[in-house]
């Protein structure tokens, strides 16, 4: 039984299921969030904060009753957990990581350095250049906010070069980018964990097809959870070397508009769907 205290920002879901998991470890849980007690993590946690997860002195209220501080959604405030980093505090994932994929746009120009499929993307600073982007990729084209976009939220689809105004006002007109129509075709879902030494486990891969009326979910084959070297770039940023139970999976949306990228042999497949 471990014994620590893991202190969380958020208390969604994904907290929920993580706590759980931590229950059954003797991992101590406390939730930060704005629904305290009563957010679905709240429920379970031994402790929960009511407080919002950008609140710098709620976050230092978490941390000081915490061993380790995780997060369950990325919209946090990362200049807070940069300064306790800095402190001594143990944060997975780091909050550069953190940071990173907070902007959408950024995270791609990443993944693009470490050479990871991706369909082609570009910087729309202004609507001109939403206009060069149907020019350069065709119609229909996405068009994304590079921050607070999940889950089909800050997408919008450009059929034809007269939606491009529409569009590029819809997402606010500011911090957009532009990415080329890929096809949906499933979603792909893996679960990995990454330790300290760098190493990381992951179970087989599910694919997921949905419909308005059906979701579809079977394993791609495979051995189950094993240890791989890491790739990642500033490997160990993960907070526990736990092999993750068989047939867990994740969730995919009946009209999914870009919300998440997946890539399996050198294929990527965005999760979009046709207009």
């Amino acid at each position: 039984m471990d014994g620590r205290t893991v202190g969380i920002l958020g208390g969604g879901q994904l907290g929920r299921m993580m706590i759980e998991a931590g229950h059954r470890l003797g991992v101590r849980c406390v939730v930060l969030d704005p629904g305290g007690a009563t957010s679905p993590a709240g429920q379970l946690a031994d402790l929960s904060i009511e407080g919002s997860f950008k609140d710098a002195d709620k976050i230092r209220e978490l941390a000081a009753v915490s061993d380790v501080l995780t997060t369950e959604i990325e919209h946090v405030n990362t200049d807070i957990l940069e300064q306790l980093e800095r402190e001594g505090k143990e944060i997975h994932p780091k909050p550069s990581t953190v940071r990173l994929i907070q902007d959408k746009y950024q995270q791609k120009v990443h993944l693009a350095q470490h050479h990871v499929p991706l369909p082609e993307f570009v910087d729309v600073p202004d609507v001109a250049a939403a206009h060069d982007a149907g020019r350069r990729f065709g119609f229909p084209y996405m068009l994304k906010n590079k921050k607070l976009a999940y889950d089909g939220r800050g997408n919008a689809v450009v059929k034809t070069a007269a939606d491009v105004e529409a569009a590029f006002a819809k997402l606010g007109g500011a911090e957009l980018y532009a990415e080329k129509w890929a096809s949906f075709v499933k979603e792909l879902a893996v679960m990995v964990v990454q330790v300290r030494q760098a190493m990381c486990s992951f179970q087989d891969a599910f694919f997921m097809i949905s419909t308005q009326l059906s979701l579809l979910r079977a394993p791609l084959g495979g051995t189950g959870p094993r240890r791989v070297g890491s790739g990642v770039p500033g490997g160990g940023d993960g907070a526990a070397g736990q092999h993750l139970p068989r047939g867990h999976g994740t969730r995919a949306g009946a009209q999914c508009r870009g919300c998440c990228g997946s890539s399996v042999n050198g294929r990527s497949l965005p999760g979009v769907s046709p207009p």
